[in-house]
This record gives C-alpha cells, structure tokens and sequence, in this order.
C-alpha cells in the first residue's frame, strides 16, 4: 500500500481548512493545519512532511527563518506560497525557493493542481547526474527538458547530432539519449564520432526511434548503446526508465 502523503499548512485562512478537509478526505492524505510558525517548525521536524504550503504573511514572523528551519531537518520539502502580497514578494522569492507562488485569494482548482503535481513528483533533491538529450524535433526537445528538470535532473539538451556531439565533448555525461534519424547526423555517426573524438564518455547509452527492428539494435549494440525507447516518447515511460538507471550510475559513483 501506498504510504500517505503529509501536507503541512502554515495559514490562518479559514477557507484554506475548508478546501484541505473537502478535497484531501477522499485522498491518501494527512494534512495539518496550523496558524502558529513557530509550531509549525516543532510539527514539521517531528513528521517531516512532503509538502509545505504557507502564508509568508502571518504577523510576527520572518518567513525566511521559518522555511530555513523547518528545511534544516526536511531539506527535499517542496513548498507552496500563498501570498496577497505578491508584488512585495517578488525579492524574497529566490529565497522562499518555492516550487510555486500563488496569490490570494486562491484559486482553488490551481491550487489543487500544483499539490497533486508536486506530490506525485520525486524529490528534486538528487545526487548529481549530467544528461545529454538530443533530438531535432523542437517540440520532444522542449517536453523533455521542462520535465526532466521539474523532476530534479540535470539535463543538457542538442537539437542535431552535431550539436550534441560538440557537448559531448565539453563535460562528462552520465546518460545519453538520441533519436536515431536526424537530419544533419544520424545516432549512430553521431555516437562513433564521440567514440573516437570526445574525451568524455557517457555511461549509459539510449536510442529511441518508431522503427526499432533487430538488425538496427545490433548496429548500435556495437557501440555499446545497451537501452533502446520507443517513439512516439511516454514521458512516464521515460522518467521510469531514468529512475532506474540512475539508481544503478549512482552506485558506480
């Protein structure tokens, strides 16, 4: 069974609680609600909560104090703002290192979505792995990179093997992932030349394609690419596939 979430509310918001009892009752949530910062810092070092949604305005209080202490003892928290007081915000954002900033009053069903998103999500906080993700198609590029990053990767993107090819040379790569057809250079040149010309060499190798037939897979098998995705992309698909492999590169670390 899957182990319940547990959503910490630092507000003082009486429709807050409404929304929190409605909508979290039917769900495998616990959420505790609470006006006082200085108890919610005791609460959340006692329970370590997986998300920490919170009002920076509450009187008598420093909310960059607040967040620091409570991610002293749960430093992967994500974090939510609600705020009617956006505009004075805005330099202490960086701060907050919120995942997201909303403002009051809130939209119930934007609020909504961001915790259902953040708390399907992995934690942000990882050990360090460099991805290399190329492809000509802007549109896979651009999914791919927003998500891999929301999720708490490192990832580097090229939109030709060329281009991905000139990166491999700059820094060492732990995964890479290519489409096979490109235009200016296919996969596979585009893997032997960094075979021979590239100082660095990425652990892991991928190859994705809509026509992936046996005799394809054992020409790239030769170079030493060992995983092989299909297209069109599941990103799902593909964000389980790296949770998997970066469990192995990071034993290898």
């Amino acid at each position: 069974m899957e182990k319940s979430k547990t959503i910490l509310v630092v507000d003082d918001e009486p429709n807050l609680v409404l929304f929190f009892k409605d909508f979290f009752r039917r769900d495998n949530c616990n959420v505790l609600y609470l006006e006082d910062p200085k108890k919610a810092v005791l609460t959340a070092n006692t329970v370590h909560p997986d998300l920490l949604i919170m009002d920076p305005r509450l009187p008598k209080i420093d909310p960059t104090d607040v967040l620091q202490k409570i991610r002293e003892k749960t430093p992967e928290i994500k974090t939510i703002i609600l705020s009617t007081h956006l505009a004075e915000l805005r330099q202490k954002i960086e701060e907050f290192n919120a995942q997201a900033i909303l403002e009051k009053p809130v939209r119930f069903e934007e609020l909504e979505r961001w915790i259902l998103k953040l708390l399907a999500s992995p934690s942000r906080t990882r050990p360090e792995m460099r991805i290399l993700f190329v492809d000509d198609e802007k549109e896979i590029v651009e999914a791919i990179s927003d998500t891999y990053r929301e999720y708490g990767f490192l990832i580097d993107t090229a939109s030709s093997g060329e281009e991905g090819l000139e990166k491999s040379k700059t820094k060492p790569y732990d995964i890479l992932i290519t489409d096979i057809s490109m235009g200016d250079m296919s996969g596979y040149d585009m893997i032997k030349k960094m075979r021979l010309e590239s100082k660095y060499k990425p652990r892991v190798m991928a190859v994705f394609s809509a026509h992936l037939t046996s005799a394809l897979k054992a020409k790239y098998h030769a170079l030493g690419v060992l995983h092989f995705l299909d297209k069109p992309v599941r990103l799902e698909d593909m964000l389980h596939w790296l949770e998997s492999q970066s469990a192995e590169i990071m034993k290898e670390k």
